[in-house]
C-alpha cells in the first residue's frame, strides 16, 4: 500500500511539472499574439498619417491638413473608413473603455462588428512648428489575467515638400 502509494506521488509529480510548464508557455504564446497584433495597429496608425501628409502634398494642401483632431492632442484614427476622432469629444475618450472593433479579420473604430480587446490613442506634438511633428501611438489591451498591457510607437515626420 505504502509502495503504491509512494509510486503514485511520483508519477504526480513527474505530470505536474511539464504541465506548469506547458502552461506558461501558452500563457507567454498569447502574450505574444497580442504584442505583435498591437504592434501592428500602431504601424497601421503610423502609416495612415505618413500616407496623409503625401496625400496632402500632391492635393497642394497643408502638409497635415485633415488630422487637426490629433495636432497637439489625442485621437484615434479608423484607417479604413479614413474617421479621425479626437479624444476630448469622444464620450468614451480613447481608452479601453472605447475599443477598437473587429469585423472579418479587421480592426476598425466604426459601430459594425464587435468590441475586440485593443484600443488606439494617437497624438500628434509639434516639434519645429510648420516643419516637424512627433508622432505618438499607444495600443492597449488587457490580457486574460486582466492587467494592463500597451505597446507605443512614435515617428518623428517631417514637412519635407514646400506649399506652392
Amino acid at each position: 500500500m505504502v509502495e503504491t502509494l509512494v509510486a503514485i506521488f511520483i508519477l504526480l509529480i513527474s505530470v505536474t511539472g511539464p504541465l506548469a510548464i506547458a502552461q506558461s508557455g501558452l500563457r507567454a504564446a498569447f502574450i505574444a499574439r497580442d504584442q505583435t497584433i498591437a504592434y501592428y495597429l500602431a504601424q497601421d496608425a503610423l502609416e495612415f498619417i505618413k500616407n496623409k501628409r503625401d496625400n496632402n502634398f500632391i492635393a497642394r494642401s497643408d502638409w497635415l491638413d485633415g488630422l487637426e483632431n490629433c495636432v497637439d492632442d489625442s485621437c484615434t484614427i479608423d484607417t479604413t473608413t479614413e474617421t479621425i476622432l479626437s479624444c476630448d469629444t469622444n464620450p468614451t475618450g480613447c481608452s479601453q473603455e472605447s475599443p477598437l472593433k473587429i469585423e472579418d479579420g479587421t480592426y476598425q473604430f466604426g459601430f459594425t462588428g464587435e468590441d475586440s480587446k485593443f484600443y488606439r490613442q494617437i497624438s500628434i506634438d509639434t516639434v519645429v512648428p510648420d516643419q516637424e511633428v512627433q508622432v505618438t501611438v499607444t495600443v492597449g489591451w488587457k490580457t486574460e489575467d486582466g492587467s494592463p498591457r500597451d505597446v507605443l510607437a512614435k515617428e518623428n515626420i517631417f514637412r519635407w515638400a514646400p506649399i506652392y
